[in-house]
Order: structure tokens, then sequence, then C-alpha cells
């Protein structure tokens, strides 16, 4: 009998130094891929984020610009209004990014940036929608535009500062 002890208790404290070695190894491997994968999450919902605003921004700059065309087309007409309906034409003007991003911009600015936003593609949404313009309309907007193009530039600076 004092064989059999001493055969199996050499091999079972084998087994037990040997589970906690690897236990101890595993652990420290998985909490490591744990944080790396963490990292990995951030890095692309901070791309995501930055994805959305660059494409809100850059659709507000498509719509300024676009604006500022039927501005000056007051100007060459000597006009003060504009029925696109009538003329059986479109503005151009456009909210698919705003749509497809709203949500994660929302999650992204504060509620001072984002009512800004808000407001201003409010007012394009009857502009689109109605397709009669007037110059002080169409001044308001580009005003507004320019307003929140610059402080979506400066949060699109910022995230990049922050890489």
């Amino acid at each position: 009998m004092g064989d059999f002890w001493g055969s199996v208790i050499p091999g079972l404290m084998g087994s037990v130094i040997g589970s906690i070695a690897t236990w101890l190894v595993t652990r420290d491997s998985i909490a490591k891929q744990f944080s790396k994968q963490l990292e990995l999450i951030n890095l692309q919902e901070t791309k995501n984020n930055t994805t959305a605003l660059k494409s809100v921004k850059n659709e507000l700059d498509y719509n300024i610009v676009h604006l500022g065309s039927i501005e000056k087309m007051f100007s060459k007409l000597s006009v003060e209004f504009i029925n696109y309906r009538e003329l059986g034409l479109t503005s151009g003007l456009k909210s698919t990014s705003w749509e497809r991003h709203s949500d994660t911009v929302g999650n992204v600015l504060n509620e001072k940036q984002l009512n800004e936003i808000i407001t201003f593609y409010l007012n394009m949404s009857v502009e689109i929608n109605n397709q009669v313009f007037n110059t002080e309309r169409i001044e308001k907007l580009i005003s507004t535009g320019l307003g929140v193009s610059k402080m979506l530039e400066h949060e699109i600076s910022s995230r990049s500062d922050r890489k």
C-alpha cells in the first residue's frame, strides 16, 4: 500500500502544479486578449463616429455650395423668389448622409451642437420638400450651414488629434 501512495502522490502533485501553472498562463493570456479586443472595438467605434461626422460635413458643404448657386441665380435673374416645382426643376439639395448618420452624430456631439445640425436640416427639409426658395431663407440657410460646417470641422479635427 505504501508503494501505491508513493507513486500516486507525486503524480497527483505534478497534475495540481501543472494545472495551476496552466491556469496562471491562460488567465494572463485571456486578459491580454480581452484588453486588445476592447481596444480594437473602441478604435472601430471612433472610426465609425469620425466617418459619420465627415459624411454629414461633406453633405452639408455640398448643400452650402448648392445654396450659393441658387443665391447667385437670384441675383442673375433679379428675383427674390423661385419656384423650382413650377419650372419642373429640382433643387439638388441632399439630406441622405444626415438621414443615414443622424443617430451616430447624435451620440457623438453635445446637445447644443446637435441642435444646430438638426435646425439646419429641418430648414433644409422644408426647402427640399417645397422646392420654393426666396433670398432671405437661402441666406439664412447658408449662414447657419457655414456655422455648422465650422463646428463639424472643429469636432473632426479634435478627434484626429486624439488618435
